[in-house]
């Protein structure tokens, strides 16, 4: 079951984000050996994909972009998902939710 998370990321400034990755029951995932890709979209059929570094830490995953990647978004809506593959090669969406981007002056 994958935590929802909405987020906003302001164009031009660096984003970084810790979200809390819960367990059905409402306890923090074990992400131990497990690594973890995050992707966003402009909508669900774009094909541009934009990848946005992610890091795991017990029970918590980090989303970050550069200001440099974020100058270069254009302000609007996204979709994104986060996966995590663990040891034996199992993959989990672990985290989705909707990015808004708002624009600079």
């Amino acid at each position: 079951m994958s935590t929802k998370a909405n987020l906003v990321i302001e164009q031009g400034a660096t984003f970084s984000q810790v979200v809390d990755l819960l367990s059905s029951d409402n306890l923090p995932v074990n992400t131990t050996g497990m690594s973890i890709i995050a992707r966003m979209k402009k909508d669900y059929e774009s094909t541009t994909t934009i990848n946005l570094a992610a890091a795991l830490t017990p029970g918590q995953c980090q989303l970050y972009l550069s200001a440099a990647n974020t100058a270069v978004l254009e302000p609007g809506r996204y979709v994104y998902n986060a996966e995590i593959t663990e040891l034996d090669g199992t993959v989990l969406r672990v985290l989705e939710g909707i990015v808004t981007v708002t624009p600079r002056v």
